[in-house]
């Protein structure tokens, strides 16, 4: 399904729309500020066990911070970060 708009607008209604979630991956905008918002969006709606993605993680520190914030661990490879949700 490709919806074309701000994902600030688009991902809340998507993911209610959805409801649980196995996976997201973000590859939009790579701003600190954007990165976080579709990071704390989806966590609510991302199962147990369910993997958040990202792209670019070392363009800023938001996927670390959230991370960390959420005590989860990470993996790092080229770029792209992937933790779970416990």
């Amino acid at each position: 399904m490709l919806i074309i708009g701000d994902s600030k607008v688009e991902l809340p209604k998507l993911a209610t729309k959805i409801g649980a979630i196995n996976i997201f991956h973000h590859d939009s905008k790579h701003t600190y500020e954007h990165m976080s918002f579709e990071f704390k969006t989806i966590w609510q709606s991302l199962v147990v066990n369910g993997i958040l993605a990202s792209d670019d993680v070392n363009w800023n520190s938001a996927f670390q911070d959230f991370r960390s914030r959420h005590m989860t661990k990470a993996n790092i490879v080229e770029g792209i970060g992937f933790t779970t949700k416990k």
